[in-house]
């Protein structure tokens, strides 16, 4: 779980940097998930808006 907070979140991703990492692929996405069901009902978290460069 990653908390986030009002305004803008800043997220650090490190990746590799060689030649035989280059089908490297990372994701992220802010979900909620329902307490009731964890796993099998979870939905973007509305309302959140993604940049790389934050105005």
């Amino acid at each position: 779980m990653v908390p986030l907070k009002k305004g803008w979140n800043r997220v650090l991703v490190k990746s590799p940097s060689n030649n035989s990492a280059r089908r490297w692929m990372f994701t992220f996405v802010p979900v909620l998930v329902n307490p009731k069901t964890p796993g099998c009902n979870v939905k973007e978290y509305p309302g959140l808006k993604f940049s790389t460069r934050p105005e």
